[in-house]
């Protein structure tokens, strides 16, 4: 008498759960490494840096840090002649290197990019951040939305963070109204730290979509292609450095 043939089947299935679970215990494992690693790795780089210290240690003998200056911009949302401003919906882009903050990530199960909580010229900072400053706004780029910085593991960093500017331009030659080409420039610059620590280099500035400009303002076009970021060099006779 042939043998019932439905324990194989039901023992095949048996083999199957318990393949399933013995790779579901091994993704568990894998993923409660990495997080124990990364809160080791985090642990230990806060410690490190000192949030109101630049990478440089502030040594005069050392190079500045170079930082990179990018804006994407997405949207022009207000003009005012009269009102002498403007208003700018844009994500502000940083990057630099912060040799503090590398790691081997095989010391921390191979975690090789985390996050941080980045404060301009703040102890609550965890840590060091441009204190880049739009120095023709009406409010600080300080109080824009809070974003965790990004970290890779040679040190290089990433600050990402949109924002609406409220620019005070300096509107000039308006005498052909409503037929002039106006410009108004957003001055960035570091807040406390000079050239000789922190040296801020433009980098892109990115018009995205297929128009820059808010339909309440449409009278206004966007010359996109005369849009460009520039530095300036300022020497204070009081202040030397």
């Amino acid at each position: 008498m042939p043998m019932d043939p439905k324990p194989k089947i039901i023992e095949l299935f048996n083999m199957r759960a318990l393949i399933l679970l013995a790779l579901s215990c091994c993704v568990r494992q894998v993923c409660g490494g990495r997080a124990e690693g990364e809160a080791r790795l985090r642990s230990r780089l806060v410690n490190a840096s000192e949030a109101l210290v630049t990478p440089n240690g502030l040594n005069h003998d050392l190079e500045p840090i170079d930082v990179n200056v990018g804006m994407n911009v997405y949207k022009i949302r207000d003009m005012s002649i009269s009102e002498m401003r403007m208003e700018v919906s844009a994500w502000l882009r940083l990057s630099w290197k912060d040799t503090r903050l590398a790691w081997e990530p095989s010391d921390y199960d191979y975690v090789n990019q985390t996050v941080f909580k980045g404060l301009p010229a703040s102890d609550e900072s965890e840590i060091w951040v441009p204190d880049l400053e739009l120095m023709n706004a009406e409010e600080s780029v300080y109080d824009v939305s809070r974003k965790s910085v990004q970290v890779w593991s040679d040190g290089t960093t990433f600050w990402s963070r949109p924002a609406i500017y409220k620019v005070i331009c300096s509107f000039t030659d308006v005498e052909d109204f409503p037929y002039d080409t106006l410009s108004c420039v957003m001055d960035f610059s570091g807040w406390a730290r000079s050239g000789l620590f922190v040296n801020y280099i433009p980098g892109d500035l990115v018009f995205l979509g297929s128009t820059a400009v808010n339909d309440d303002i449409a009278e206004f076009n966007v010359n996109k292609e005369g849009c460009r970021s520039f530095k300036t060099d300022y020497f204070y006779e009081c202040c030397p450095d």
